[in-house]
């Protein structure tokens, strides 16, 4: 009875289809009386999938804030990390969601450019980040998890982690 938040966790949610999510949303809402918010998981191309008026109604059934990796706001570093969108659909998708009443938080990876585009990486994602205008904003550092593409070009040495200094200089940069 006093659950007020709910998390769609495990993926991006947000990829189901407005008709699919919509019964997920009506059963919370019914089941927890004070829910006040509900999150969700959420990239570029499925938000953009979704027409004003879906994300509209989404936002009227309580789901109100998104998490969304931009990871970077440079193009070249979304391209190598297999991202899926460029920079200017991630401002769109972000725009667009907030439009609708979806709070957007979005989610910068310190030292994904590495040593070799770590300004560059930390120029264009604030760059990005000021575009969108997200409601809540936050810089991780890049972290490698096995069996990943990003941790097998890391042990061939085609990737290089950064060290701590580097990276607070990549905050300081993006700042």
């Amino acid at each position: 009875q006093g659950v007020r938040r709910a998390f769609l966790c495990d993926g991006d949610a947000m990829c189901l289809d407005t008709a699919e999510l919509v019964p997920i949303l009506d059963c919370l809402n019914e089941s927890f009386p004070r829910l006040e918010r509900v999150g969700i998981y959420a990239n570029a191309a499925n938000i953009l999938s979704k027409t004003p008026a879906e994300l509209e109604s989404l936002s009227a059934r309580k789901l109100t804030i998104g998490y969304l990796g931009l990871e970077s706001g440079n193009d070249e570093i979304l391209k190598r990390m297999r991202k899926g969108s460029n920079s200017d659909e991630m401002v769109e998708a972000v725009r667009r969601a907030q439009g609708a009443g979806i709070d957007i938080s979005v989610i910068v990876l310190l030292g994904l450019g590495a040593y070799e585009m770590s300004r560059e990486h930390a120029r264009d994602s604030a760059s990005v980040a000021s575009r969108m205008n997200p409601r809540y904003l936050s810089a991780l550092t890049l972290m490698l998890i096995p069996k990943t593409a990003l941790n097998a070009r890391y042990k061939k040495g085609e990737f290089e982690v950064m060290d701590a200094r580097s990276i607070l200089q990549e905050l300081r940069w993006f700042l």
